[in-house]
Order: C-alpha cells, then structure tokens, then sequence
C-alpha cells in the first residue's frame, strides 16, 4: 500500500471525519484469526494506538534540508500497524467505491 506524505493526510483526514460522523462501527460477531488475543483486546489496542497518534517533527538531514512533519502512533516499541490498517481500509475502501460510482454508465 502507498503511503506517502498526501496519502497519510488523506488517511488521517477520512479517519477523523469518520469518527467524528460516527460511521466506523464495529458488529458484536467481530473476531480475530489469533490466538493470543481477543476481539476485545484488539479493540483495546486499536484505542491505545489512536491515543497515541501524533505528529512528529523530524529535523532536516542537513543545513540545507527542511523539518518534516509525520504522522505517527509509534512510541518506543509500541507500533501503530492496526491503526494505520484501519486507515487504508477506510481511504481505499472508498476510493474503489467512489471509483466505481464514476464509472457506471446509464444506457
């Protein structure tokens, strides 16, 4: 998956619009294919992922360089992979939606 400096933004965009529209939603037969951890611990670590989603200042690799900004929930060795996992779902989710929305022709 592509995830460049305007993807991110999109994906942090549609995240939070989502949210605050309240349209992710999860059903009560949610599951998870491992065996350490249950749905409710997903959940869990899906929430403390997004506690911690921030943006982080990287300083320039050199004089002439400029900062840069990312958006991030990784903190020592926690990881944000579920989260960014719900992002794309969501951005690419509905770009194929919207994709195939403007390519259906009424005959």
């Amino acid at each position: 998956m592509h995830k460049d400096g305007k993807a991110t933004r999109g994906y942090q965009f549609l995240l939070t619009t989502s949210l605050a529209e309240g349209s992710i939603l999860f059903d009560e037969d949610l599951f998870t294919v491992t065996r350490e951890r249950t749905p409710q611990d997903m959940l869990d670590m899906l929430e403390d992922q997004m506690f911690r989603y921030h943006w982080e200042k990287k300083k320039a690799t050199d004089v002439f360089g400029n900062d840069r900004y990312t958006l991030t929930g990784k903190v020592g060795n926690k990881q944000d992979d579920l989260l960014i996992t719900l992002e794309m779902a969501l951005y690419w989710g509905r770009s194929i939606m919207m994709e195939d929305r403007e390519n259906i022709s009424i005959k």
